[in-house]
């Protein structure tokens, strides 16, 4: 697979840190003007790799077989524009546009075309979560009634594009899209109404950026689900960020916070054992090479990305939105 990378601003090492031998980047270059890509180049995935300037002028000399579009997250989207048009499979950070006009546009142009779309929800592949996911697949909760879960990060000194939603797209859509995938993945169900806040105070200067979050959510059948997100993890907490999921169920109750799984039920309170987990890239790699999962990955990337784009809406008006 040969690979380009469009920007260096967020989880381009989900990438970089898992090629294997039948994949390589090729080239890289900015997605927008003053993107600063130089701290990506000393990474080792990326000798011999050509550097552009100018990301269109790769996609036309190099035409990759894949693009990871890596750029500031609301400039994101003519980049995955670009390359569905030409045919060439996009790894795309979340969330996949600022707009949901963007969205519809690139959710035609990936009908459209026969690559495959994917959105670098990452976390969930990681052991914790993956836990959880595999022990609610065997119902061991029973039914699945509530959902909560938390994103808290230390703010520390953020990129002037974070203080611009044009650039930004807004701490729900970007943060809170890990929360809104996760409910979405351990629920297995369609949103149908949703309410949310989110202010600006206490944001460090940092413009437009929202410093607190709190979205709450009705599902199918009546599964209710909340998300809670800040940026004010003290400096001093020994993680960069903390992450915590509960899901209730009708015989049970299941927790990951801290790097464990907590299951509570009949039985009493105990933690499970990490189950292996897979790692995103090379899954999608996997999937793309065999043919499967197209739809899965393209459907659940476009639909994560519309429920944070209404989430930031309802928070705009502090309305209540139903789908």
């Amino acid at each position: 697979m040969r690979i380009a990378i469009i920007g260096s601003s967020g989880h381009k090492n989900y990438v970089l840190d898992t090629l294997d031998e039948k994949s390589a980047v090729v080239a890289y270059a900015p997605g927008t003007e003053g993107e600063d890509i130089s701290a990506m180049a000393a990474h080792p995935a990326l000798k011999g790799a050509r550097a552009y300037g100018d990301w269109k002028t790769l996609m036309d000399e190099v035409q990759p077989e894949m693009v990871v579009n890596n750029t500031w997250y609301g400039l994101a989207a003519p980049v995955t524009l670009y390359a569905l048009k030409r045919g060439c499979h996009v790894f795309a950070e979340k969330p996949l546009s600022g707009t949901e006009e963007e969205l519809s546009e690139i959710e035609k142009a990936w009908r459209e075309s026969p690559a495959y779309l994917a959105g670098m929800f990452g976390i969930s592949y990681e052991p914790p979560l993956h836990t959880v996911s595999e022990y609610l697949k065997k119902g061991g909760i029973g039914e699945i009634r509530l959902i909560n879960t938390q994103k808290s990060y230390k703010l520390g000194k953020r990129p002037d594009y974070y203080g611009d939603r044009a650039t930004y797209t807004g701490t729900i859509p970007w943060v809170g899209a890990h929360g809104i995938d996760w409910i979405h993945r351990f629920a297995g169900k369609k949103f149908r109404t949703l309410s949310a806040y989110h202010t600006t105070a206490c944001n460090g200067g940092n413009g437009t950026l929202e410093a607190t979050a709190v979205c709450a959510y009705r599902l199918e059948d009546d599964v209710l689900a909340t998300l809670s997100i800040d940026y004010l993890r003290p400096g001093g907490a020994e993680t960069h960020g903390d992450d915590r999921t509960r899901i209730v169920g009708t015989k049970g109750v299941i927790e990951a916070m801290g790097g464990k799984v907590t299951l509570t039920d009949e039985r009493g309170t105990r933690e499970l054992p990490l189950a292996e987990a897979p790692l995103i890239f090379p899954s999608l790699l996997r999937d793309i090479r065999s043919g499967r999962g197209r739809e899965e990955w393209a459907r659940h990337a476009l639909y994560v990305t519309e429920i944070c784009l209404k989430s930031r809406l309802a928070a705009d008006r502090e309305e209540t939105i139903r789908l």
